[in-house]
């Protein structure tokens, strides 16, 4: 039950970085052409959603087996 949020986690960061990218491709006037920045944007929140759930991986291991 510890990570039934991952998926919200990996989908949130997706949507909230595209939707920064979208707009910035908007401001830049580049969405008619090719939405560079909604494409980079959404990879960027799933490699942070990614990256919060590796965090709270190793948190928990390290909460049930200290070694030291």
């Amino acid at each position: 039950m510890a990570f039934a949020s991952s998926g919200f986690e990996i989908f949130g960061g997706a949507a909230l970085f595209g939707a920064i990218g979208w707009w910035l491709d908007g401001f830049f006037g580049w969405r008619e052409t090719i939405p560079a920045l909604l494409i980079v944007g959404m990879m960027g929140g799933v490699a942070l959603g990614l990256y919060r759930i590796h965090l709270q991986m190793q948190r928990r291991d390290n909460r049930e087996d200290p070694k030291g």
